[in-house]
């Protein structure tokens, strides 16, 4: 008896991705608004809410990128369901802003 089994490639993607979800803080514990999370080598990314919170869905393994202005980037591995993630800041970036203004202003 000969049987064939036809899986599309949909279907295994579908069977290997898993949703992560998540809070990126800062070292005090609040929680950073607007923090990009992206999937490495490709275009899936999301972004963190007013709470810190984010939900990405992406392949389990993927190595997730999370950056912010003024902090240092940070990967992590998307093996979990749950990811705590602590971003520092970069003093260096700071060091870098150059603020110029032009004009006057009357009373």
């Amino acid at each position: 008896m000969l049987v064939l089994f036809s899986i599309s490639l949909s279907t295994l993607a579908q069977a290997q991705s898993i949703t992560v979800k998540g809070n990126v803080v800062d070292p005090n514990g609040e929680p950073l608004i607007g923090v990009t999370i992206t999937e490495h080598n490709t275009t899936n990314g999301a972004i963190t809410d007013i709470n810190g919170n984010f939900s990405i869905t992406c392949a389990k393994g993927a190595t997730l990128k999370f950056s912010y202005i003024g902090y240092k980037d940070v990967t992590k591995t998307a093996t979990g369901t749950n990811l705590k993630v602590v971003l520092t800041e970069d003093s260096q970036a700071l060091d870098e802003v150059v603020v110029v203004g032009y004009g006057t202003q009357k009373k």
